[in-house]
């Protein structure tokens, strides 16, 4: 990999800056604070991009000091002889990042899958191999090894050695083995899988504490929208009861109203039974009138005749003659005065009952016609003076069957009005029962979605629930792997501590050698990379922490420049990009070191951008850089 040129628009202090490396030994030289660790920062960040965990991240710490600057830039780099441009956007969180990988040569776009990087795409190397080869922090010569990144280190290693050369069952076994344990430890409960099974069941609890709390609002506001449904029912009876007030007074109207024609009909009944009774009593009396008339005739013709009579017989001197006759006559004149009178008397009684009987009907009749228009009228009916009398009988009894429809629902309705009275004690009482109960249903509402509140955004635990699920499967996946790779290559690596342990360690040496000046050579390396030397008076070995500081920077930096050279090939080459790799040194282990480094450079084609305070002192063929 050889970077040609990188753009920063906005990455720490630095915006619009512009940068063009070369061949060989690259130093990026520049007082104390004046950007050289985030130049570097940002090679690494377009190829991994940033991590957006902790108070002071990468993504915190190297956001733009210029807010108006746009966080990010682009970077144009070889390998594998192909040419490629990232560009590189940088958000608040990582799902806001925008990282896209063209090539420069074509312009095309080139996809990257999803849950990889560039650096894993193009170098085919994980970032935890990249620290511990390639690149070097501020005051982190020795890598970081640890059983997260061996097993990368060492599969890099196997992809890069010669064919020829395996690694010992031993070494690759326990590499495994620890790798191994730590995706999956579980009596310590400190392995990765663990350790996600653990935050995805909490993070499950939680999600599931939330969606019963959910279930539970749900209920208990479809209980609060039943009960406030009930009330409303109950509410809107009452108001019903309470405005049928004019309904009332409407039945009652109409009641009083029945009550008034039923009095108004009755009357109408027994006017027309006492017509019915005067007209039948009339006409019984109305037969014996002729015989009573002709017998009054023929008595007043027999009392002519006996006048006559008598005139006649008086002009008889025969009878004149008769004392008793004359007596007779004398008392027949009084019968006949007494029968006049009796008959007088019997037809003033009988024009009296006439007359009488006749003026009761038309008396009868008036009232009835009196009570039939207050009936008629009651009724709503529009009648005719000219209309008959059974006329206006059918029409008051069609009308009557109205007016008692209507008095039937107006008697309905005053006893359901009856019954709801005798229920408004139980009405009262229910409503204040779902008052109560609404209240509980609003105040449990109101606690649970406080508690729901109280828990993290339950999408945000969802995507992390998923997102553990995946890292679950992924670490499975791969604890699998190694565990089938431990069993199955066992014996194909059984030469790698004899093979290519010692050309590790013998490049390590010679790199040493040449920085040291020949003042150290036989450097042990154990499997951890922690570095021994022997003492040159006695032999004895001493761990590096014996050393001086320059000294163990001197070792780490031959290990890495040994490991670059290792995982490095005939046609991929990997750069070294080290920050103030020579804090610690005097002006002649820097100048020695950089003829090391110039060396290296040219021997293994790579490329090596360096940082450093020191701005002179430099050899020609080294770019130096002025920030």
């Amino acid at each position: 990999m050889r970077i040609n040129e990188i753009m920063i628009d906005g990455f720490g202090k630095h915006v619009n800056l512009h940068l063009d490396f070369e061949d060989g030994v690259n130093v990026l030289a520049g007082n104390n604070e004046s950007g050289k660790s985030t130049v570097v920062a940002f090679i690494r960040a377009a190829l991994y991009g940033l991590s957006g965990r902790g108070a002071m991240s990468d993504r915190k710490r190297y956001a733009p000091w210029d807010e108006n600057a746009r966080y990010g830039g682009w970077m144009k780099f070889e390998h594998a002889g192909n040419y490629y441009r990232v560009t590189a956007r940088f958000a608040e969180s990582k799902r806001g990042d925008t990282i896209i990988l063209y090539n420069d040569m074509t312009g095309r776009q080139i996809p990257i899958p999803e849950g990889q990087t560039v650096g894993e795409l193009v170098l085919e190397m994980p970032a935890a191999t990249y620290d511990i080869t390639v690149y070097a922090p501020q005051l982190s010569s020795k890598p970081e090894i640890d059983s997260s990144n061996m097993d990368c280190l060492i599969e890099q290693l196997n992809n890069s050695s010669n064919k020829d050369l395996n690694q010992s069952e031993t070494v690759i076994s326990k590499r495994l083995k620890s790798a191994m344990d730590y995706i999956s430890a579980p009596r310590s409960g400190k392995g990765l899988l663990e350790i996600a099974r653990n935050q995805k069941a909490n993070i499950d609890d939680e999600i599931a504490c939330i969606e019963k709390f959910e279930d539970d609002i749900q209920k208990m506001r479809d209980i609060h929208k039943l009960k406030s449904a009930q009330l409303a029912q109950l509410k809107n009876e009452q108001s019903q009861t309470t405005n049928t007030y004019d309904g009332m007074r409407s039945a009652m109207d109409i009641m009083n109203k029945h009550e008034k024609i039923r009095r108004s009909l009755t009357s109408v009944n027994v006017l027309d039974e006492s017509i019915y009774e005067e007209k039948r009593r009339q006409r019984r009396y109305k037969i014996p009138m002729y015989i009573f008339l002709m017998f009054i005739f023929l008595a007043s013709v027999a009392i002519a005749a006996g006048i006559y009579f008598r005139d006649y017989v008086m002009k008889i001197s025969f009878f004149n003659q008769l004392d008793l006759y004359k007596k007779l006559l004398d008392y027949s004149s009084i019968a006949y005065i007494a029968v006049a009178g009796v008959l007088a008397l019997i037809i003033v009684l009988y024009l009296v009952t006439m007359l009488s009987g006749t003026k009761e009907l038309r008396n009868l009749n008036r009232e009835l016609a009196s009570e039939e228009e207050n009936l008629t009228n009651l009724l709503g009916l529009v009648v005719n003076s000219d209309d008959d009398h059974e006329y206006v009988e059918e029409a008051i009894k069609a009308a009557l069957q109205v007016q008692e429809q209507e008095y039937d629902r107006a008697k309905d309705f005053m006893d359901n009005l009856e019954r709801r009275s005798k229920d408004d004690e139980k009405y009262h009482t229910r409503v204040e029962q779902l008052t109560q109960e609404i209240s509980y249903a609003k105040a449990a509402i109101d606690s649970l979605i406080r508690q729901v509140k109280s828990y993290e955004d339950y999408e945000v635990l969802k995507e992390e629930s998923a997102r553990l699920g995946e890292k679950i499967e992924i670490l499975q996946r791969k604890y699998d792997a190694l565990q089938l790779a431990r069993t199955v290559l066992s014996e194909s690596f059984e030469k790698w501590q004899s093979d290519l342990g010692p050309v590790f360690a013998k490049t390590a040496r010679t790199i040493l050698y040449d920085i040291t000046k020949g003042r150290h050579e036989n450097m042990k390396i154990d499997r951890d990379f922690e570095i021994s030397l022997p003492d040159n008076s006695t032999g004895r070995l001493y761990p590096s922490g014996y050393f001086s500081g320059a000294t163990i920077d001197q070792m780490y930096l031959a290990l890495r420049l040994a490991l670059v050279k290792l995982i490095s090939s005939d046609t991929v080459a990997f750069p070294v990009i080290f920050d103030d790799p020579f804090v610690q040194y005097d002006k002649t282990r820097r100048l020695s070191a950089i003829e090391v480094l110039s060396r290296f450079a040219e021997n293994n084609e790579t490329q090596v951008i360096i940082t450093a305070c020191v701005r002179d002192d430099y050899p020609e063929n080294v770019n130096v850089i002025n920030l």
